[in-house]
């Protein structure tokens, strides 16, 4: 397989998640909170919410997150909240 080709199909790797992210969602998680994160453009607004959303498809992370978008006169704010799947 060409270097610069992707493999498709089951086993593909998934989007390196960062650490503030996994902790923020464990807190949520066990405290039942909602948390935020505000961003001035959209386009980084979308990066969080796509992350949120392989959480909740991948069989990796035990969580549910739920997710809410605002829009704000300081930018877009993205708020979720965890759940334990277990």
């Amino acid at each position: 397989m060409p270097e610069n080709e992707v493999p498709t199909g089951r086993g593909r790797p998934g989007p390196c998640l960062p650490t503030w992210l996994l902790e923020s969602i464990s807190t949520s998680a066990k405290k039942g909170v909602w948390l935020s994160a505000k961003f001035e453009t959209p386009e980084k607004a979308e990066e969080l919410a796509k992350l949120l959303q392989y959480v909740n498809r991948s069989a990796r992370f035990p969580y549910h997150v739920s997710t809410r978008r605002e829009e704000t006169e300081e930018g877009t704010r993205i708020l979720f909240k965890a759940a334990n799947n277990g």
